[in-house]
């Protein structure tokens, strides 16, 4: 066998660190990636620390900071000490090296897992040489079993990510008390805020649920009195809003926790009573976990980014997505392709590789139908239709008793869907921007 050669790419790992120090979320795309697959120790240490301070929420990498956190493992300190690296010179030339693109950083994080894997394959190699070299091992079947459980300790490690592959024998006592301990445990067993739904589905880790509405109906209304529902629950929401302003948003919220209309609190023509709800609402939301983080243009690469980090910074264990929209401008095929590859995007690398709940809207075109529907329904688990009544279905009824808008479920993989005239009957009140379920649910209560 030939003689070992290093294997390696200096220039591909410091393209790494490079562009981690001024991208340091980039991290979050490549996990796989661990600090001992560098093969320069430096690069090693420092890949380290970034991955360390960009899990906390710290976007601004200095030398600062990398110090503090290598110095927080003596382990990692007396490495990096060795190279007597002045990190302020490393961070200043990083600027030209750093890759600005995140498909960029992708390929150099697979040049560096390949020459990993080879490195550490040519070393077993050696090995197998030497065993085939010995003539006094005639058991083909002990050669072929260390051969093969080496190389799919490899696989395992390159390609699945570490994820030992079991049976579901081995497995199945681990899995009963998950989910022994989901059933009783609320923070694992969130449901909707309509009691009435519960028959149908809950917000299980990895679902998607998803209400559609006709345009100005209350999605986002919808949202926030299901966020507030679980947050009194528990949940550690984080809430992507494309729509509202985080000033909008909390002044909606306080609408809902008080009971006084939205336009009164804009106005500040509030009493000292409604003045000393309003004091109470704003002290309720320092003892929930709720991110609220506003953009009017959602990526698939921003969803996935901002939710691992909210789930590394503070634990989220719930999503909420104000919404899937349908773009106008777009021709048919790109805007089909959107929809779809967002709603992927929640269900799988958000719901899915999180293991937490999802939960979004969507609109309603004028045939009461989800815009490319077929694009959306493929990855939900649950969608939930939410319409405003017509006026000859009050029947001239009190609306707060009878209610003005209803959900129907219509697509459930959690469970059984509604007939096309069962109906949960139920009250949206926008001017305090609250929903919940009307008293009367069928024509018999309007008698009792």
């Amino acid at each position: 066998m030939a003689k070992n050669h290093v294997i390696f790419d200096t220039q591909a790992e410091a393209g790494i660190i490079s562009t981690l120090i001024y991208n340091p979320t980039f991290c979050l795309h490549s996990e796989q990636l661990k600090p001992n697959h560098f093969y320069n120790k430096d690069s090693s240490c420092l890949y380290w620390a970034i991955c360390r301070l960009a899990k906390k929420g710290i976007e601004n990498i200095d030398s600062f900071n990398l110090t503090g956190t290598i110095n927080s493992n003596n382990g990692i300190k007396n490495m990096f000490e060795k190279y007597n690296i002045n990190l302020e010179n490393y961070v200043d030339m990083a600027k030209v090296i750093a890759r600005p693109t995140l498909e960029e950083y992708k390929t150099l994080v697979n040049r560096i897992m390949a020459l990993a894997f080879k490195r550490e394959l040519h070393k077993h190699l050696i090995k197998f040489d030497e065993l085939c070299e010995n003539v006094e091992q005639d058991d083909i079947s002990e050669l072929s079993g260390t051969i093969y459980n080496v190389l799919n300790k490899l696989n395992e490690e390159y390609i699945f990510g570490n994820t030992e592959i079991k049976t579901l024998g081995e497995e199945i006592d681990q899995l009963w008390d998950e989910i022994q301990y989901d059933s009783q445990n609320e923070s694992n067993n969130f449901k909707p805020k309509i009691k009435a739904l519960h028959e149908f589905y809950d917000y299980s880790p990895g679902s998607l649920t998803l209400w559609a509405a006709r345009y100005k109906s209350g999605k986002s209304a919808i949202a926030i009195n299901e966020c507030l529902n679980l947050a009194n629950k528990g949940a550690v929401i984080g809430y992507f809003d494309s729509e509202l302003s985080k000033k909008e948003w909390v002044v909606r919220c306080l609408a809902n926790l008080t009971k006084i209309p939205v336009r009164t609190i804009r106005q500040g023509s509030y009493t000292e009573t409604q003045a000393s709800l309003l004091k109470d609402a704003l002290k309720w939301f320092k003892d929930k976990k709720i991110i609220h983080i506003y953009d009017p243009v959602w990526t698939n690469e921003k969803i996935i980014t901002m939710s691992k980090l909210l789930q590394s910074k503070y634990g989220m264990n719930f999503l909420i997505f104000d919404y899937i929209k349908y773009t106008s401008g777009m021709n048919a095929s790109d805007t089909y392709l959107k929809l779809g590859g967002i709603t992927d995007t929640l269900k799988n690398n958000v719901g899915g590789d999180l293991n937490i709940p999802v939960l979004s809207l969507a609109q309603l075109n004028r045939q009461g139908e989800i815009a490319d529907s077929d694009a959306i329904a493929r990855y939900v688990s649950t969608v939930v239709y939410w319409q405003r009544k017509h006026d000859d279905e009050i029947g001239g009824e009190d609306w707060k008793k009878v209610g003005n808008y209803k959900a129907q479920v219509r697509v459930n993989r959690a469970g059984r869907q509604m007939s096309d005239d069962e109906w949960i009957h139920c009250v949206f009140d926008g001017d305090i921007m609250t929903i919940y379920q009307a008293e009367v649910q069928s024509c018999e209560d309007l008698n009792l």
